[in-house]
């Protein structure tokens, strides 16, 4: 299956959302 580029774009973009969220709880857990 082929993902195309803007579809790949949205992705990485939600992806690095949910990460620095969930880095900002971790840290804000254990900092």
């Amino acid at each position: 299956m082929k993902i195309t580029d803007q579809a790949r774009d949205i992705l990485k973009q939600m992806f690095e959302k949910e990460n620095a969220r969930n880095i900002r709880i971790y840290f804000a857990g254990y900092g």
